[in-house]
């Protein structure tokens, strides 16, 4: 009855091991805490351009640009229509801006910026096709990247398309301007190394009276959408995310984020999915109104991403201005580049994200070496397997021992019957006598868990993997097997393991596990990364040799020792 338990328990532990290992990131990411919940709901404000309050108004701090105190001022529901006479007719221009990172294009609608594609062969969603990836790639004007309106006087004063004429140009920046009776606004975007640039913004009052006016930035992406299928829960999608320098960090699906929240201090703010990432650091700490819109261009099977952030009104005396800035990223999502915009948490390493950047170093160091991704994965799997090894053994070694002494349990079980607690007190005091602990086979495995999560964690963010070749079939590590060689594979070297490691338990639940387990394994295979799937199949071809090399030398050590017992009693 005890063995049945063990083995019982054995299943559902090996069930709930698989369960979490692959669901990993569905189940254990980050979630938000009860109080910080409360937080965003007590946080919840109206953005300015669309106040719901009964009496049609909503009331900020005024940020006084010129060292007078603050007042509050009330501003009523904004309207949808222009107060300034501009003429928004005007011809669109385009300006473009390379490196060897980078292409980003410029409107003079709203001196915004209205796409940015990844240059070089690797960021491709076609090498054939030379097709390159777009970060940001906006077709309404409407909402165009980094364009923002200004609302003033209860209306939009300034919509988000007002047109810019280009002032200044050269290799690596462009300088956009838009003037009137009341506003000068000066707008440079520079390039930066590393998929990053900067936009510095310059608002002046050049009127003789003063202004009392807020800003709302519009702030759009367009990603690849092949890494939405490689999760086995369905598609992964995309997330939105802020910081404030208060270290409070969220991270949302869309769905879930359904009304503008207020923050203050914003750090950082963008949109991210598996292998991508679009960030603002904004240069000044202003309450922000971070509100999300979505859309999906069903045309093209991608999602157009879209958020708005909006500031607390500025008071700007006559001659006076105010000048902030962004630093903006796009591109992949390079730990060593986002450490530098002090946005480690852009990527999603869960609880064990030390162990998972020391792994990403460690694969980057061998990839170093042997030029191919794929033989590091596997390299980088002997090493951890090889590390662990001590572990490894413990807990074979107990597991045999366990196996041993599965007879004289059986005898147990015939002789006390139905007599659970006598058969449970009979039992402990034969694990006690040959000195077996319950507990010694899973404890090594609990203890080995959080550096194969952390693995798992590392190779599935690792967009060093987007596009590599390993061999021969597979021609991209980031994406499933096209012929579903390794999962189907990886299935048959789960029977051969499953069956080292029934030999002790009841019939029919090992029979249970042996055919029922590699079918599970390579289903859940089939649409992960084959990156992940190649480093899972070489740990479990590397476990299967191990248990074999360690069974076979207890089982010529348990003869060696039986073998000097019958010698001495002769």
């Amino acid at each position: 009855m005890e063995n049945e338990t063990n083995s019982k328990n054995l299943i559902l532990a090996v069930v709930l091991s698989v369960i979490v290992f692959l669901g990993w990131n569905h189940f254990m990411a980050p979630p938000a805490s009860a109080q910080k919940k409360a937080n965003v709901k007590k946080e919840v404000n109206k953005t300015p351009d669309k106040a719901n309050s009964k009496d049609n108004t909503v009331s900020y701090p005024t940020k006084n640009t010129n060292g007078e105190k603050d007042k509050k001022v009330n501003k009523e529901k904004i309207e949808d229509s222009s107060t300034s006479n501009i003429d928004y007719n005007q011809k669109e221009e385009f300006v473009t801006l390379e490196n060897k990172d980078i292409e980003a294009s410029f409107s003079t609608y709203g001196a915004s910026l209205k796409s940015l594609n990844l240059k070089g062969k690797k960021y491709t969603l076609d090498k054939a096709k030379k097709e390159q990836i777009y970060t940001i790639n906006e077709s309404d004007k409407n909402f165009y990247s980094l364009s923002f309106s200004i609302i003033k006087n209860r209306a939009t004063y300034l919509k988000n398309y007002a047109p810019f004429k280009v002032t200044k140009k050269d290799k690596s920046y462009v300088v956009f301007t838009f003037q009137n009776k009341e506003f000068k606004i000066t707008k440079t975007y520079k390039l930066n190394k590393k998929y990053s640039l900067t936009l510095n913004v310059k608002i002046e009052n050049v009127s003789s009276s003063d202004l009392l006016f807020t800003t709302i930035t519009k702030f759009s992406s367009y990603y690849d959408h092949r890494v939405e299928k490689t999760n086995i829960f369905g598609k992964e999608g995309k997330t939105f995310f802020y910081k404030t320098s208060h270290g409070d960090f969220e991270r949302v699906k869309s769905d879930d984020f359904k009304e503008p929240i207020v923050k203050k201090e914003l750090t950082f703010v963008g949109v991210d999915d598996r292998y991508f990432i679009s960030l603002i650091k904004p240069s000044y700490k202003d309450t922000l109104t971070f509100k999300i819109n979505k859309e999906v261009i069903k045309k093209d099977a991608i999602e157009d991403v879209r958020f708005t952030f909006g500031s607390e009104p500025y008071k700007l005396n006559p001659n006076k201005s105010i000048e902030y800035s962004y630093e903006l990223y796009n591109g992949p999502k390079i730990l060593e580049n986002l450490k530098a915009l002090g946005a480690n948490d852009g990527i999603d390493y869960g609880i064990f994200a030390v162990i998972s950047r020391l792994i990403l170093w460690l694969l980057l160091f061998l990839y170093g070496f042997l030029g191919n991704y794929g033989v590091a994965l596997i390299v980088l799997t002997l090493i951890v397997k090889l590390a662990l090894y001590p572990l490894t053994k413990s807990s074979y070694a107990s597991m045999h021992k366990m196996k041993k002494l599965k007879p004289e349990m059986d005898k147990l079980k015939e002789k006390y019957g139905k007599d659970k607690e006598k058969i449970g007190r009979e039992t402990m005091a034969l694990y006690k006598k040959h000195g077996v602990s319950p507990l010694g086979g899973c404890l090594p495995m609990l203890l080995q868990m959080p550096i194969w999560f952390g693995l798992y964690r590392a190779i599935q963010y690792s967009v060093e993997l987007y596009n590599e070749p390993f061999v021969l079939w597979i021609q991209d590590l980031s994406v499933s097997d096209p012929y579903y060689i390794l999962p189907i594979t990886m299935g048959i070297l789960m029977f051969f393991q499953q069956k080292m490691s029934s030999a002790g338990m009841d019939q029919t639940q090992a029979k249970i596990m042996l055919y029922t387990m590699p079918v599970l394994f390579s289903f859940f295979m089939i649409n992960l990364p084959s990156g992940l799937v190649l480093y899972i199949w070489v740990n479990t071809l590397v476990s299967i040799l191990q248990q074999n090399y360690i069974n076979k030398k207890l089982d010529r050590e348990d003869a060696n020792t039986s073998k000097n017992t019958k010698k001495a009693k002769a």
